[in-house]
């Protein structure tokens, strides 16, 4: 019910335009003076709970079922109109009776619920109420547990002839414990809070899936790369379909009123299917990881969802549900959880920015483009570890979605300042050259627009840019091609030590076979083999080497006492270097400290496309065992 002592003031009170009395010695007060005060005060102390603190269960107030009581915790909340209900013990409750509305002051949140059943429950049973029973014969399953604060205007008793005590007018609040039906609560609850609520509980948890890196035909790797993207992009939808539904009160206005999903799951699919045929595969997983981290921001925003500036007041202005009694998990559905007001909250734009960060995920979907033709560039970021927003922006992105990539800096018109590999227009010098200026904080360089491109000329481009900004990271260049046995070619080699010094009397066989032959006094050998075929160099005191045949015949083969290892020179050391290098990944780039890997086919002897690249947490050396079997950039000048 409205403020009682300001309903009876002679004019509607304005509290934006008001009066107050100033008192003085002997001065005569009235009763609209006094209830305006008062009422005034009231009205303050109330918003100061309301709007500047929050409304709802503050903290405690747990029901608990036990097989013939029920119990509820310690705790304090605070309904819309600002009353503060607190419970200082436990409180254990063993009896119940039916509530009659019929019988009480109208409740406006009752009165728009047909058919309302309660029960009201009482720690001992009133002897004026001969309806009353045990709790172990109701039965509880599908009981939700709600305090109401009972506000009653009592006019004052008349005056007979004899007697005159009145007092005035009285104003009751009595504080009742109910039992609900959960289909009653679910009316007596706001869909935007309950969704609000529920949201970090509900909304799918997702983890992007990582590449598998084997030794596999590149034929048969990219057929099983395309099964990942497709398998991805159905999580992603599905995931998107669900999280839209369990918050659709809040996102739906974004959208007017409609579910964005269906466009966007047209559009993901399509690109996806589109990209996948070719080597642009690799950044549509880029671009598919991007989703799952802009989702994954989204859906924990959403559990700092509890705060809003002025609460309604008609929302639950004097009752508050405390929650189900067979609770199914750690979160109570039917409970009025604490709506923080922005003065105390940290992120007191939570709402605001879960909102932008949805329509992100839409954003990421319609502006993801890779480029025809692009330069090889490098943009200093950071690791995946850091939110989507403050990475460097991908070149798969068209340049309007500079505006929608970091909500802060949308937030603060600071859009210009971003890295990324489009520039915008009339950029900061730190954005157009950012390796002039302190690299500290970015542990990360994107390197971008080298797929499709021949290797030479992108370990060529690299070194330069590499030099020039005297950056942290080694570069290698890695086959994926896996030569089958072909043409027979005969062999020219030299078996030396690592200082140059030849070395003779090496015996040089072809696995699996008894042709063989010896180096001679200078370490020369001639021997004939099948492309594929593999040679196994023993002599004594030094490790034994297997080696792959190629196309190319000449052949230089280095010994050292180091540990065994299987080595090969031919173009396709791609899955010994799995194996001798552990930890290999792939992330459009590489840590600061790293190495760069950058794998390539060979569709002629000429033709050496980039098709993919991958990085390893850290520095390589360039020994003369790794210059044996991988290509730098000395096989292209």
């Amino acid at each position: 019910m409205p403020n009682p002592y300001l309903a009876e003031s002679p004019e509607s009170f304005d509290e934006h335009d008001f009066e107050l009395p100033i008192f003085k010695p002997d001065m005569v007060l009235t009763h609209t003076q006094l209830n305006t005060l008062f009422g005034y005060l009231m009205l303050n102390d109330a918003h100061t709970r309301t709007d500047l603190v929050g409304v709802g269960v503050v903290c405690g107030l747990v029901p608990q079922k036990n097989r013939d009581s029920i119990e509820i915790s310690r705790g304090c909340g605070v309904t819309t109109q600002g009353d503060l209900i607190r419970f200082p013990d436990l409180r254990i409750y063993t009896h119940f009776a039916p509530y009659v509305l019929a019988n009480h002051v109208p409740y406006a949140p009752f009165q728009a619920i047909n058919g309302l059943e309660l029960w009201e429950v009482f720690e001992k049973p009133p002897q004026s109420n001969p309806s009353v029973k045990f709790l172990s014969e109701m039965p509880m399953d599908d009981k939700v547990v709600m305090l109401y604060l009972e506000s009653t205007h009592k006019a004052a008793d008349r005056c007979s002839g004899v007697d005159c005590d009145n007092q005035g007018d009285r104003w009751q609040n009595t504080l009742r414990v109910f039992l609900v039906k959960t289909k009653d609560a679910e009316r007596l609850i706001q869909k935007d809070h309950l969704q609000a609520a529920a949201a970090c509980y509900v909304l799918p948890r997702l983890r992007s899936r990582r590449v598998r890196i084997d030794d596999r035909d590149y034929d048969s790797s990219l057929k099983g790369f395309q099964k990942l993207i497709e398998i991805m992009v159905e999580e992603l939808i599905e995931a998107l379909k669900k999280s839209f539904e369990a918050v659709s009160e809040i996102l739906k206005p974004l959208y007017k009123d409609t579910a964005p999903v269906g466009g966007w799951q047209k559009e993901l699919t399509s690109k996806a299917a589109k990209y996948s045929k070719s080597a642009s595969i690799q950044y549509v997983y880029d671009w598919l990881r991007d989703i799952y981290d802009a989702y994954e921001e989204f859906r924990t925003a959403t559990c700092c969802w509890l705060s809003m500036c002025m609460p309604r007041e008609e929302w639950f202005p004097k009752h508050l549900l405390l929650g189900e009694l067979n609770k199914a998990r750690c979160h109570f559905t039917y409970r009025h959880y604490f709506l923080r007001s922005p003065a105390v909250l940290d992120c007191k734009d939570s709402r605001e920015k879960a909102k932008f960060l949805h329509q992100r995920i839409g954003h990421l979907i319609a502006h993801f483009q890779v480029p025809a033709e692009a330069d090889i560039r490098i943009t200093p970021s950071v690791l995946g570890i850091h939110p989507l927003g403050e990475r460097a922006m991908p070149f798969y992105y068209t340049p309007e979605m500079r505006l929608f990539w970091n909500y802060e800096k949308k937030r603060k018109c600071h859009t210009e300042d971003l890295l990324s590999y489009h520039l915008p227009e009339s950029p900061p010098k730190y954005v157009s050259l950012p390796f002039r200026y302190d690299l500290g904080k970015w542990e990360f360089f994107r390197i971008e627009g080298l797929i499709g491109k021949d290797i030479g000329e992108v370990l060529k481009t690299l070194t330069a840019l590499r030099s020039q900004h005297n950056l942290a990271f080694e570069l290698l260049g890695l086959s994926i091609d896996i030569r089958k046995e072909g043409a027979q070619i005969q062999i020219i080699g030299q078996v030396i030590l690592k200082n140059q010094e030849p070395l003779p009397g090496v015996k040089i066989t072809i696995k699996g076979t008894n042709r063989g032959t010896a180096t001679d006094a200078r370490g020369n050998f001639r021997i004939t083999a099948n492309v594929g075929q593999v040679l196994v160099v023993e002599t004594v005191g030094f490790a034994t080497k297997e080696i792959v045949v190629d196309s190319n015949p000449n052949l230089k083969i280095i010994l050292d006492d180091n540990t065994p290892r299987v080595a090969t020179r031919d173009l396709s050391p791609f899955g010994q270097f799995l194996k001798q290098y552990p930890g290999m990944e792939h992330g459009a780039g590489v840590p600061v400290g790293g190495t760069f890997v950058i794998v390539f086919q060979s569709l002629n002897a000429r033709v050496r496309t980039v098709v993919a690249d991958f990085y390893l947490p850290y520095f390589i050396q360039n020994s003369q065992w790794l210059k044996d079997k991988i290509i730098s950039l000395e096989n292209f000048r």
